[in-house]
C-alpha cells in the first residue's frame, strides 16, 4: 500500500505554523489551483504573517496569488490573520458568517 502525498497526488501543499498553545504548530493548507486557494490563516501575528509569507513562496506564491480563503472554524489560530489579509490583499473568504466575522 502506497502512502498518499497530498502535495504529490492532489496539489495541496502543508504549510505548519507554531502556536503558543499545548496542542503545537496549526497546519494550513495551500490548493495549488488557478488561483491559488488557502485553507484557514494561522494565528494574528507578524511572526506567523512572515512565516505563512515564507511558507506560499516556498510553493512559488505570494499574498497576491491568492484567489480565496477559506477558514474551517472559528479558533484563533485558524482565523487570526484572515482579518489582515482581507484588508491587505485583494482576495476573497469564505466560511460560516459568524466565523468570518470573528476573523476580521
Amino acid at each position: 500500500m502506497s502512502t498518499i502525498d497530498l502535495d504529490r497526488d492532489f496539489g495541496i501543499a502543508c504549510i505548519s505554523l507554531p502556536t503558543p498553545f499545548p496542542v503545537g504548530p496549526v497546519n494550513v493548507y495551500v490548493i495549488k489551483s488557478d488561483p491559488p486557494v488557502l485553507i484557514d490563516t494561522g494565528l494574528n501575528g507578524d511572526e506567523t504573517y512572515n512565516l505563512l509569507a515564507e511558507g506560499l513562496a516556498a510553493h512559488g506564491y505570494t499574498y497576491g496569488d491568492l484567489g480565496a480563503i477559506i477558514v474551517t472554524h472559528g479558533h484563533r489560530d485558524h482565523i487570526g490573520l484572515l482579518g489582515r489579509l482581507l484588508r491587505e490583499h485583494e482576495v476573497d473568504s469564505y466560511g460560516h458568517p459568524l466565523v468570518q466575522e470573528l476573523g476580521r
